[in-house]
């Protein structure tokens, strides 16, 4: 049942991704209307956004909340459409989906420290950067090899679909063994233990609520009180590696911004405190800048 679950669920996902965005996008509009309709998380959503925006007005809250859904329904249809590119990332290329603004910063971290650090957050579509790769950079190219770009996932709780979407995440990834760019969260603290000295880019989302059992510490985020995991800095801090943050921001539909915002060149020399809460302060900026591109459904604050 496993086998028949995922193969039908790649096919449906392989047919549409292989038509053009712009229908992909109707699937992203119907995605929407249906979690509008069904209320998907609706008091997550409501209650993260209010809470973040006090100053907003009922009225503003609610053309929020609809937004939200709006952004979500991209999300789902430029998943769909980047899980059925071509390893050899010309389609996505072509399309100008995603353009980093400063390859050469990462690049001079890559070559100033052991490893790079890089921190993500639930903003905009952060399952594009498996296609890092492949990203309109202008002159510059990345530093570092494919295979020394590592990103960690949280594994899903249906076999079937973390299948899936371990398939659609690593699409443009023209390694055969093509997982092993994949570090399951709880291996990553071994993996980078057993890896710190071979000169790869661990990227990691850094902004989930704390896994049971993790070391975790509070920060400020969006005006309230935030717990966060601190492995990652903890590692960095460890094994002298730089930190940076990948801010992201939608240009235009179907466009993204990624840039590099160094937080320590050497986080071994950088207090544990400062670095989360730089991290944090660089997340707020790019959800403040595009409100409805955050994660808002994420139960991030689910203890206060």
């Amino acid at each position: 049942m496993y086998k028949i679950g995922y193969y039908l669920i790649r096919v449906l996902m392989k047919a549409l991704g292989s038509l053009p965005l712009r229908c992909n996008y109707a699937v992203g509009r119907f995605v929407a209307w249906c979690c509008r309709v069904f209320h998907y998380r609706y008091d997550v959503v409501l209650t993260n956004i209010s809470r973040s925006f006090p100053q907003l007005s009922y009225g503003e809250v609610g053309k929020a909340v609809r937004d939200f859904y709006d952004s979500l329904g991209q999300i789902v249809a430029e998943c769909l459409w980047f899980g059925a590119c071509s390893v050899d990332g010309r389609r996505f290329r072509d399309s100008g989906m995603c353009t980093f603004t400063n390859m050469d910063e990462l690049n001079r971290l890559y070559r100033v420290s052991p490893s790079v650090m890089l921190l993500s957050a639930h903003v905009c579509n952060w399952e594009l950067t498996g296609g890092i790769m492949h990203f309109d950079c202008g002159d510059a190219r990345p530093a570092f090899a494919e295979s020394d770009a590592v990103v960690s996932y949280k594994r899903m709780k249906s076999r079937v679909w973390d299948r899936v979407m371990m398939d659609n995440r690593t699409a443009l990834i023209a390694n055969p063994d093509r997982y092993a760019n994949l570090v399951e969260s709880s291996s990553l603290v071994r993996y980078i233990a057993s890896n710190h000295d071979k000169h790869k880019v661990f990227q990691m989302i850094a902004d989930q609520y704390p896994y049971k059992g993790a070391a975790c510490m509070d920060v400020d985020f969006m005006g309230q009180t935030t717990k966060t995991m601190t492995a990652a800095g903890r590692l960095a801090c460890k094994y002298g590696m730089s930190v940076a943050y990948l801010g992201i921001r939608r240009v235009s539909r179907g466009h993204y911004e990624y840039t590099v915002h160094t937080i320590a060149d050497n986080a071994s020399q950088m207090p544990l405190d400062a670095i989360y809460d730089k991290f944090y302060d660089l997340v707020r900026q790019d959800v403040e800048a595009g409100p409805c591109t955050y994660l808002w459904s994420h139960k991030r604050w689910k203890k206060r």
